[in-house]
């Protein structure tokens, strides 16, 4: 995608909260950087800026802010309460005065409090749900602050739209925006290549036959299940190894879950600075939980040509197909992740036939550039363009 010429479009104003996702082409950016590889993030968020766009990134730590240091300003919100940056938050908000406020994960804090801030401004808020209101425990009450002071509603799958109809949101206020994903080999300036270097994973065992997970980890990913069938498999391939990508909630739990098992030397974590050596190397990627939408590892691992092994409920279906660029399994039945896993495995032929349909897949129907034209629209049509 070339810059844009700045039109009537491209002059209008949008504030996103970075919570996830990645940016609509030449209007707006959204990003929780740490889960997929930035550069694909920082191509078209530099794209946006350079049409004229503002861009602000909400970070919620010091990794996020880095990674978001394209957009055109960037606030540091230091824990769920930060009521100095709240303030910050709304003092920006009343000097770029938005056209459009674009919430990412609405159900997810600090997107309730920014909505109060604004709810003052009198201009039209968009909500993109990637999960359903109450994954993990999150609490309802935020959902229902959302649905007060959303102009648009947008899932980015047809399971997170279905989730979304059942807790309360009209059929006619929640549309389905698949997700997007910038496609391998689109490079940034930004790109550090040293960063591996830095993160103690270069010399990692190049001759492993690798699956990859990518976090966050959160209980939902349900990756201590694929810890458990890596180590029964462990025994028919010697070379077989789990790389557990990224960081969250359920680090911890992962860790003791790979201590406890037999093999804990076939169990490997990284961080997202590792993911395009991990991915150029890996066999397939794993997707074992079933409450994700379009979960964005996964599009970036089918981005790269890797087949999937994915628990068949959630948006996974919607991904992958049924045996179309991956194999599914049913959620939480560890015997049958097993056994998809080892199917996947000792057929070369399988996997080279799925890993071209997943990057056909991810290419023509899960595109960045789709994703980005279909919110240009969406903004477009609230501001009457």
């Amino acid at each position: 995608m070339g810059p844009q010429t700045p039109g009537a479009e491209s002059q209008a104003r949008f504030i996103s909260q970075a919570a996830c996702g990645i940016v609509a082409k030449a209007l707006i950016v959204s990003g929780r950087t740490q889960l997929i590889h930035e550069p694909r993030q920082s191509v078209v968020r530099s794209e946006a800026n350079a049409s004229g766009a503002t861009s602000v990134a909400i970070a919620g730590d010091a990794v996020a802010e880095k990674a978001a240091r394209s957009a055109s300003h960037t606030i540091r919100l230091r824990g769920t309460w930060d009521v100095a940056g709240y303030r910050r938050l709304s003092s920006m908000l009343r000097d770029l005065a938005p056209d459009v406020v674009h919430v990412w994960d609405p159900h997810f804090l600090p997107a309730p409090a920014l909505l109060a801030i604004v709810r003052g401004k009198r201009c039209p808020v968009v909500a993109t749900f990637r999960h359903p209101p109450d994954v993990n425990g999150r609490p309802r009450i935020a959902a229902q602050l959302v649905r007060k002071h959303v102009a648009e509603a947008v899932a980015d799958c047809e399971f997170v739209r279905a989730a979304c109809l059942q807790r309360g949101w009209s059929d006619s206020a929640m549309s389905v925006i698949p997700a997007g994903c910038e496609q391998r080999g689109v490079e940034s300036p930004e790109t550090e290549h040293d960063a591996l270097s830095d993160d103690g994973t270069v010399g990692f065992d190049q001759t492993a036959r690798r699956i990859v997970v990518v976090g966050p980890l959160s209980a939902h990913k349900r990756i201590a299940d694929l810890i458990w069938a890596v180590d029964m498999l462990a025994p028919l391939e010697p070379r077989l190894r789990l790389a557990i990508v990224g960081a969250g909630p359920a680090e911890s739990h992962l860790h003791d879950a790979s201590r406890a098992v037999r093999r804990a030397d076939r169990v490997d974590f990284f961080s997202i600075a590792a993911l395009p050596q991990l991915l150029d190397t890996a066999e397939f990627a794993a997707a074992p939980g079933d409450m994700d939408g379009c979960c964005q590892g996964t599009l970036q691992a089918m981005s790269w040509g890797l087949p999937i092994v994915a628990a068949s409920g959630g948006g996974n279906r919607e991904l992958i197909g049924e045996d179309v660029a991956g194999l599914t399994f049913p959620a939480g039945d560890r015997g049958e992740l097993a056994r998809t896993l080892w199917r996947m495995l000792e057929n070369e032929e399988l996997r080279k036939r799925l890993g071209a349909e997943a990057v056909a897949r991810a290419r023509n129907d899960y595109s960045a550039e789709r994703m980005a034209n279909a919110y240009a629209d969406l903004y477009r049509g609230l501001l009457n363009m």
